[in-house]
This record gives C-alpha cells, sequence and structure tokens, in this order.
C-alpha cells in the first residue's frame, strides 16, 4: 500500500496538473472565441421606452438572442422565413425599405424570429419615405386633447394629419419582444453576406445544412410593462442592499438667455417679454442615431443666428425699445419629442410661480420671477429646410384661442410683421385660419393659459414636407446640405435659405421692440452655413473644437455628429446631451456676453462664485493655459417632467409627460457558424463518453495500485535494489 506521504504528494501532483490544464484550456477558450465569433460594430440598437400605460421599443433575452441569418431580397425570401425555413429561429437581414411596419408585424405573428438586422450604407434616401412617426406626433398632450378646452373638432388630429402616410408609419410605438440592429459600417455588411453566402441559404444553395451562418444579438432592457411599474421597482427594499435601477425618467436641460440682461431683484413689467423658442432634439428608432437634420437643426441654427444678427445691434435697441423694458427671451426646449417634456416643465413652473434659473454648476440664479403675464407673446420656429420646389415659409396660429378678440388682434399684428416682406429665396404666407397648430412647444403654453399670443414658423402648410421626420435618415442628405460645403466654396442654397430666415425674423424682434421697420438688416451667412457643418457633418469642426481643451475633445473621437436626443442620467448617458448643451450655451454666450481675455479657467470660476445673477464660460487659447471669460446671462432651466419632481414618489395623476427609459447592459452582436442538432448531440455524447471513460481509468488505477512498488519514507535507492536483489 502507498504510504500517507505518496498519497498526499501524488494528489498535489494531480491537483498541479489539473490547474495547469484548466489554465491552458482557459486560454484556448479565449483563443477559440476570438476565432469563433466575428463582432458586429454597431451600435444603433432598437431600445425600451415606457410611459404611463405602454412600452414600446425592443429588447433581447437575459442571454441574448440567437438566431440563423437569412439574407432578404425579395417576398420569396421574406416567406421562407416565415413560414418555410426549417432552421429556427432566424434572424432575417433586411435592407432599408425592407424595415416597414407591415413586415416587421409579419415577422412578429410568424413567432419564427429571434431577432432583425437592418444593413444600410450607400446613403441614398428612399423616395417613399421613412418616417417611424405616428400620423398625430404628441397626440396625448396636444393642447387640443386637453379637457380644458372645447376644441372636438381638432382632437386626435381629426382635422389634421401631420405625418404623411409611409412605410414605417408608428414603427416606434411598437413593442417588440426580439432586437432589431441597424449596421451601417461596409466591412460589417461584407462579413454579414459573404457568412451568409459561404454557410446559409443563397441562390447557389437554396437548401444549406448544419453548420449555417448563425448571429447572437444581445440588447438586454431591464425595465417592463409601464412607467409606472419600473419606477416603484427601482425603490423596492433589497435584501442585498446592492442599489438597482430598472429605468429612469427622460431628463435634461433646457437653455435660455435674455437679449438685454435681467437686474436682480427686477419685476418684469406686464407683456414685456418676447419668446423665440426652438426645440433642440430628435429621435430615431436606433439608439444615439439622431441627426434630426430638420426636425431640430435648422430651427436651432436659425434662432442662434438671430441671437448673433441682433445681439450686434443691441447697443442701438437699447436706446431705441418701447419704455426701456421689451425684452426678447430665447428659450430652446429639450425633450419637445416627448410629449412636449421641457416646454411643458417651463409652463407649469410659469404658472406655479416655480420656475428657477441655474447655472451649469446648479446654482441658481438671481433672475425676476417669469410668468404668463409677462409674456407679450410667442414666436416659435419649427422645421425650416427648403425641398424641392417648396421653399414658402407657412406662419402657423391657434384657431382656439384665436377666438378671443385680444389675442386674434396681437397675432394678427405678429403675421403682419413677419409678412412685411418676402425676401428671396424664401416667401413666407399665412396658414389659413381653421387650420390647427402642427406640433409644437407653443401648445404646451397655451394647455396653461390660452390668452398668451404666438405664432409657429414652419416649412409645411399640412403634412410635413420632411419625409424622414424622426428618422436616422433625417441627415445632411434630407436637407441637401453638401459635406463639402465651406466657407471658400460660398453660401450653399440650404445656407441662403436659412439666412434669409434669419434675417427676417430678426428685422421683425426689431420692429416689436422698437416699432420701426429696418430692411438693412441681414444675418451673416458665414455663421449659418458654419453651425449647419458643425451640427450635421462634424461635430470636431473648428468653431465647436475652439470651445474647448484638446483633452475635453477625446470623448469626441467617436462621433462625427451629436446625437440629439434628450437621454437620461442613469449610466453615464447623458455625455452626448452634455455636449449638446455646451456647445449651445457657449455659442450663445460668445454673441451675447462680456468677453474677459487672457485670464486662467480658476480665475474665472472665482468670478462666477461672486455674482448670483450672471453665468460664466470660459474658452481656451491655444496652446496656452490661459483663454477667455465670458460673462452672460444664458441660464438653465429643468428639462424633466413635473410628474417626477419627487423621484421617489411621482405624481402620476399630473397630465404632463409621463416617458422614461429603460435601464439596459452594454449591447453587442457577433456572427458565428452554429452546428446542427445531431452535431451538438454527437459533441455532447462525445464529451460525456470522455468523462465516464476518465473515471473509469481512475477508478481502475486505484484498484490496482499494488504493482507499485512500496516507497518507505527514508528508503534509498541502495536498499531498494538489495531488497529485490537486482544484479548490477
Amino acid at each position: 500500500m502507498i504510504t500517507g506521504n505518496i498519497h498526499y504528494r501524488y494528489y498535489l501532483l494531480l491537483l498541479a496538473i489539473s490547474f495547469h490544464l484548466i489554465g491552458i484550456f482557459a486560454n484556448v477558450n479565449r483563443i477559440g472565441k476570438d476565432k469563433i465569433y466575428l463582432d458586429i460594430n454597431s451600435e444603433y440598437f432598437c431600445y425600451r421606452r415606457l410611459n404611463l400605460t405602454h412600452q414600446v421599443g425592443c429588447q433581447s433575452g437575459d442571454d441574448g438572442n440567437v438566431g440563423v441569418l437569412d439574407w432578404v431580397r425579395d417576398e420569396n425570401d421574406l416567406k421562407y422565413v416565415e413560414a418555410k425555413g426549417k432552421h429556427l429561429p432566424y434572424i432575417p437581414v433586411l435592407q432599408l425599405q425592407d424595415l416597414t411596419t407591415k413586415i416587421i408585424d409579419r415577422l412578429v405573428i410568424s413567432k419564427r424570429v429571434s431577432g432583425v438586422i437592418v444593413v444600410y450604407s450607400n446613403e441614398t434616401l428612399p423616395s417613399e419615405g421613412f418616417s417611424p412617426e405616428s400620423s398625430c406626433p404628441n397626440d396625448p398632450l396636444s393642447l387640443y386633447s386637453s379637457s380644458n378646452i372645447n376644441a372636438t373638432e381638432y382632437q386626435h388630429c381629426s382635422a389634421q394629419k401631420w405625418t404623411a402616410d409611409n412605410p414605417a408609419l408608428n414603427l416606434l410605438y411598437k413593442n417588440y419582444e426580439f432586437p432589431v440592429l441597424l449596421v451601417t459600417d461596409e466591412t460589417d455588411i461584407k462579413n454579414l453576406r459573404e457568412c451568409i453566402e459561404k454557410f446559409g441559404r443563397s441562390e447557389k444553395n437554396p437548401s444549406p445544412t448544419w453548420p449555417l451562418c448563425s448571429a447572437q444579438i444581445y440588447t438586454r432592457m431591464k425595465a417592463a410593462k409601464d412607467a409606472r411599474t419600473c419606477i416603484r421597482r427601482n425603490t423596492m427594499f433589497n435584501p442585498l442592499d446592492i442599489p438597482t435601477k430598472y429605468c429612469d425618467p427622460l431628463h435634461s436641460f433646457n437653455i435660455f438667455s435674455p437679449l438685454f440682461d435681467f437686474k436682480p431683484n427686477e419685476t418684469l413689467k406686464s407683456q414685456s417679454v418676447v419668446i423665440l423658442s426652438s426645440r433642440m432634439d430628435s429621435l430615431s428608432f436606433f439608439y444615439d442615431k439622431t441627426p434630426g437634420a430638420d426636425s431640430a437643426v435648422t430651427s436651432l441654427v436659425v434662432l442662434l443666428s438671430v441671437i448673433e444678427t441682433l445681439a450686434s445691434l443691441r447697443p442701438s435697441l437699447e436706446q431705441k425699445r418701447r419704455n426701456k423694458t421689451q425684452n426678447i427671451l430665447f428659450a430652446l426646449f429639450n425633450g419637445e419629442v416627448f410629449d412636449y417634456i421641457g416646454s411643458g416643465r417651463m409652463a407649469y413652473d410659469m404658472r406655479t410661480g416655480s420656475f428657477s434659473p441655474f447655472d451649469k454648476s446648479s446654482h441658481n440664479l438671481d433672475i425676476p420671477l417669469l410668468d404668463f403675464q409677462s409674456l407679450h407673446s410667442f414666436i416659435e420656429l419649427n422645421q425650416l429646410a427648403a425641398y424641392p420646389g417648396k421653399k414658402d415659409i407657412w406662419i402657423h396660429s391657434d384657431p382656439v384661442s384665436n377666438r378671443d378678440p385680444a389675442v386674434n388682434e396681437t397675432v394678427e399684428e405678429l403675421m403682419n410683421i413677419l409678412l412685411k416682406t418676402s425676401e428671396e429665396p424664401i416667401s413666407i404666407k399665412s396658414a389659413p385660419y381653421e387650420l390647427p397648430l402642427p406640433p409644437a412647444s407653443f401648445q404646451s403654453f397655451l394647455r396653461e393659459n390660452l390668452s398668451l399670443p404666438g405664432v409657429v414658423l414652419t416649412n409645411h402648410l399640412k403634412n410635413f414636407e420632411n419625409k424622414f421626420y424622426h428618422s436616422f435618415l433625417d441627415n445632411y442628405i434630407n436637407i441637401g446640405f453638401s459635406a463639402n460645403t465651406s466657407e471658400s466654396t460660398g453660401p450653399d442654397p440650404v445656407t441662403e435659405h436659412l439666412s434669409a430666415i434669419s434675417s427676417r425674423v430678426s428685422q421683425s424682434l426689431v420692429e416689436i421692440l422698437t416699432g420701426e421697420y429696418d430692411p438693412s438688416i441681414k444675418s451673416n451667412s458665414t455663421t449659418v452655413q458654419n453651425l449647419l457643418h458643425c451640427f450635421l457633418i462634424n461635430i470636431t469642426c473648428p468653431l465647436f473644437r475652439s470651445y474647448f481643451r484638446e483633452q475635453d475633445l477625446k470623448s469626441l473621437k467617436d462621433m462625427d455628429t451629436l446625437p440629439m436626443y434628450i437621454a437620461t442620467y442613469g449610466l453615464g448617458r447623458v455625455i452626448p446631451s452634455w455636449w449638446l448643451r455646451e456647445v449651445l450655451t457657449i455659442t450663445m454666450s460668445q454673441s451675447l456676453g462680456e468677453k474677459t481675455e487672457n485670464v486662467s479657467i480658476e480665475e474665472c470660476s472665482k468670478l462666477q462664485s461672486s455674482t448670483n445673477s450672471s453665468t460664466f464660460d470660459w474658452i481656451p487659447f491655444t496652446n496656452s493655459t490661459n483663454g477667455t471669460c465670458i460673462r452672460s446671462q444664458v441660464f438653465l432651466g429643468e428639462a424633466l417632467s413635473p410628474v417626477f419632481l419627487d423621484p421617489n414618489n411621482p405624481r402620476w395623476d399630473l397630465n404632463y409627460s409621463t416617458w422614461t427609459e429603460s435601464y439596459w447592459e452594454v449591447p453587442f452582436a457577433r456572427i458565428f457558424l452554429k452546428s446542427g442538432g445531431v452535431q451538438e448531440s454527437v459533441t455532447m455524447l462525445t464529451g460525456l463518453f470522455i468523462t465516464i471513460s476518465s473515471i473509469i481509468i481512475m477508478k481502475l488505477f486505484y484498484r490496482f495500485n499494488n504493482v507499485i512498488p512500496k516507497v518507505n519514507a527514508g528508503s534509498s535507492g541502495a536498499n531498494l535494489i538489495n531488497e529485490r536483489n537486482v544484479q548490477c
């Protein structure tokens, strides 16, 4: 029998060999994984959002969804996936023209699909359009759905549908229990095509056999059912004391600035403030793919251009403005896509007397209280791009509030001022009196106060001219802007069109302030062109690069353009929204602020702490620790629904936006070869056989270990030779 020490050492040897083998197999597994899987480098996925009554969007299972890839080229391919194919489940690869509400619904009904991959790379826009919005955007919280007004003839867009009929209509508001991924990289598309051609169904191989080209898509969402449920789960007791969140309210900032600085402790005169507004957000079926060229950027650029134009005239306007009290408040609203989050919050705060502006360090500012009594009127800039043969700009007003003679009189005055001239290349026209307002931030203010006069400027009379509204295709190509446009090439048609609108709006605001019409006022087309290039082509353009230090720009290296999406504060996903806030506030303060040159960022911060009525931005010099400190009154307001003022106890009874976004883990997608059921069974049985055989061999080894020489502790090799009578 083997002695205890030898037995013990024997087991240590086996343990060491086992750990060595585990290390080898772990390394082999890592290397094998790299060789077996091929990653798809796309972060554009359909994600989940929830409101008080519904969940919409997409998600994968806890371990991701796996399916056999099948390239869908026509109706026959689609029928193969939804009815005929035998290698379930499938992940069809669709061309953009096949990403339609009807086709996705067919795939859902078939119950044979575990995911969808959409490929798009040629940058051509489908002629039939692609707008996944509803035909009546923001209907639940529109002015005409409010119970406070008598407007049954306009409820639920019964008088006018706004989003034109198109194949993707309503796609944003469907709920899909499988992931949908957008792939735009040429290399990834090539890998998908080659994998399917070699190991999938193709013209050369209509009946493929295992192994088959397959994919795994992981987009696990934590929230489910509706906003009320996921918010309640956020606050549930966790016995492990590990914070777990399932969703967050959509949340960002509104941005404001007066043309003439407000004075601390000032009481605003009645009807002394005109609001000029634009939205600053957009939406898409795919996360972070929200360029918003016409839905947001055109109006945003025009408003920034108007700010620059009026700021340059401020000394003379200061002397001429009526009663020395008339002022313009520039307002950029965030979250307007989701039932008017930003404008709804400001209107709520004004009604309740709780409008509380703050700076970028979240310090409250001593700025006069804005309320509805202080407002003279409201002018909103909406979609403003010019489409082929359609360069008209329409002035819309609200037929319900216009029933009040006093409101109607002011609205007519605004229209007459805006209609005074029609400069080339634009033509400004008045929409019919009986036509309701299109989706606009102005509706949020009318829901609180029907006595506020206002108008909305946009490029459509009835249906949106923008065929790609709230789509990832609402990009620079959609509005006709060239990626090669620069100062050296001169103004392009898009720049000229938006510059003309900016000039006309600037002239109108000057007339409202002073009573004088000055047609010589012109906006700088170079500014318009540079802003378009920065927002739509390259976020690291020279203009925006000049705002930041080089080390601050590192987080922008993977972004061509900034997503125009409100986002949340969860999981650090506020970063794109933070950059958008920064470039907008700095651009506004550049025009409206007072500059102090050659100061450090620390000195600029000290100036900020010394006042309660101003905000400060610091812009670095090139290759220097010093820069320009700009004092202004560009301030922030919450773009968070009043429902979520108390995050642990939402006010679900309030009639405001209830949109939230699900928490999700880092998504990924990869392709690989999947073996068939028979091969998988053979592999499993083979592994089981080897395991059982190993156990039997080890048992036999222990049973017959008496043939092993007995070695006692302390025995030498010579003693052993003598014991065995070995002749040397």
